[in-house]
Order: structure tokens, then sequence, then C-alpha cells
């Protein structure tokens, strides 16, 4: 029986999209944690991107500030890096678990 919720893709998942529905609320906190994403503020550094990923009527939009308003290429850059980790770490489950079952 398969069963979602003992994947770490469905709670990275859900965790991802938890905190941008928060950033979409208006959660600072959010906002924050989006920035923590590596992906993320690697496509925020280089050029063309940021006007793609950030509103740019957002009066916060100096270089130092976290508080930027993102759009949804944004979200979506966020929620698919979560859930690539997910996948990643249920691959990585996977293989450890046929690796111990070959040798006990």
């Amino acid at each position: 029986m398969f069963i979602w919720f003992r994947r770490f893709a469905f709670w990275f998942t859900l965790l991802g999209l938890v905190v941008c529905i928060a950033d979409l609320a208006g959660s600072e906190l959010a906002n924050a944690a989006i920035h923590l994403n590596p992906i993320l503020s690697a496509f925020l550094s280089d050029r063309p991107f940021p006007v793609w990923l950030v509103s740019a009527q957002n009066p916060f939009l100096d270089g130092s500030s976290a508080l930027f308003s993102f759009r949804l290429p944004a979200y979506l850059i966020y929620f698919g890096s979560f859930a690539l980790v997910g996948w990643f770490l249920d691959s990585l489950a996977g293989m450890w678990r046929r690796l111990h079952s070959r040798t006990a």
C-alpha cells in the first residue's frame, strides 16, 4: 500500500505550499524563508530574472530589503525546489532501504 504522508516529497511540497500561501497573506517570516532558498536567491542575483520574479511597483525594492513582493514564477520555483528536495530524499531513502535489505 502506497501511503503519501510517509514520503519526504509530500511533507516538503506541503511545507513549500504553506510558505507560499503565508507569503501571499503578507507574512514577513514567510518572505524571509523564501529568501533562504538558494535556488531562488541565485535567480534573484542574476540580471534578467528579478524583473520576472519580483514586482517592480514594490516600494521596498532596494538591494538590502528582504520584503519583496514576489510574482507567480518565484512561487513556482520555490514550490518546485521543495518538491525536488523531497523527491531526492525519497530516492536516497529508497536506495538505503534496498542496500540494507540485500545485506541482511
